[in-house]
């Protein structure tokens, strides 16, 4: 993390720099390595396969094989070791890790286009590259009409990340036993479904655009909840007030790193406006900085890039210190604070500053 001064050596500063000229190359030999086939092969193959049967397993010809292999060796994707190619540990998780499966996908099929105009999009602040999978000012009027692979990689990465903190978020919202919860963004239900499940007598309203209220509406008629769940259709960028809302909960699920920090103040802002003195806004978040593991800090920050150059233009995964600050701003204050839920969620448990 290049916060402070490297110690590291010229030579290794050039290396750094070569690699960061070859990762498009290596990134795209990988999808073809899995696609392909090659490496769901060679992994049922531990003791290695020779050029020709994999050749014979992919159908590709000797010199797109050739080209392909000669970059995964010297990449350390594959071992080469007397005529046998095989698998190395990092081959392994690319083919079996569900959440580099998920990054790979969604960098590949939601992103890879669009990220080549990447800097017009910073220099207009407007998404340029979501051309590339549709004609909208924003991705999310259109995230249910994605063309495949698309579609299914954009909810495959969403959910992968989302998912594995419902259930301990959940514990912690339910226990304040509301029994009225406002979700805004409610993307698929998802969470709608899993609140039901945990209880029979909770009512549900969810905020969000028309085409994802539509989504939603069908997810609880499947699951037999609609009479529990009702949508409002809404734009939250408008100026229409939340008069018409009133629970004891709010919640706010990996939604508010989709808006600029203006959007978000005033967002907070209208929802700070219909709160009692005994009423939470649960915000789960993905904070950059504050990821179990380093890595996780430097995902967030590449990911961050998919917003400004095919979402919306303006968004991004936000640091903790600089989301705190957007919540103070709209006139709530941090009740209570949980980190480390799922893969690297924070639940912010907020509060109206002023009664």
């Amino acid at each position: 993390m290049a916060i402070f001064p490297s110690e590291e050596t010229a030579y290794d500063a050039l290396n750094g720099a070569h690699w960061i000229s070859c990762y498009p190359f290596v990134f795209q030999s990988v999808i073809c390595l899995l696609r392909g086939g090659v490496l769901a092969y060679l992994d049922e193959t531990p003791n290695g396969a020779s050029f020709d049967q994999i050749g014979q397993k992919t159908g590709l010809s000797q010199g797109a094989l050739k080209v392909l292999l000669q970059a995964a060796v010297y990449f350390d994707i594959l071992n080469l070791r007397d005529g046998l190619y095989s698998n190395t540990k990092t081959a392994h998780f690319l083919l079996t890790d569900k959440i580099v499966k998920a990054n790979l996908d969604f960098a590949q099929d939601v992103c890879y286009l669009g990220l080549f105009n990447l800097l017009e999009s910073l220099k207009k602040e407007k998404p340029i590259g979501l051309e590339t999978l549709g004609q909208a000012e924003t991705i999310y009027p259109i995230l249910s009409t994605l063309n495949e692979p698309a579609r299914t990689s954009w909810y495959t990465f969403d959910h992968c990340y989302s998912d594995k903190c419902f259930s301990k978020a959940l514990d912690i919202l339910l226990s304040s036993r509301p029994s009225t919860i406002c979700d805004i963004g409610g993307n698929t239900g998802l969470f709608e479904v899993a609140c039901c499940q945990r209880d029979s007598e909770l009512r549900i309203m969810v905020l969000d655009l028309p085409e994802q209220c539509a989504v939603i509406r069908r997810n609880m008629l499947d699951q037999g909840f609609s009479n529990r769940v009702n949508c409002i259709e809404i734009d939250l960028l408008s100026d229409a007030p939340f008069s018409q809302i009133s629970a004891d909960a709010w919640w706010l699920s990996q939604f508010l790193d989709c808006f600029s920090s203006e959007d978000i103040v005033e967002i907070l802002r209208r929802v700070a406006s219909r709160l009692g003195g005994d009423d939470r806004v649960y915000i789960l978040e993905p904070f950059v900085g504050r990821q179990p593991f380093p890595m996780g800090d430097k995902c967030l920050a590449a990911f961050s890039l998919y917003f400004t150059a095919i979402a919306n233009g303006k968004s991004r995964f936000y640091s903790f210190e600089d989301f705190s600050e957007l919540i103070s701003r709209a006139g709530l204050k941090i009740d209570q604070m949980f980190e480390g839920l799922g893969t690297g969620h924070t639940l912010l448990v907020c509060k109206k500053a002023y009664i």
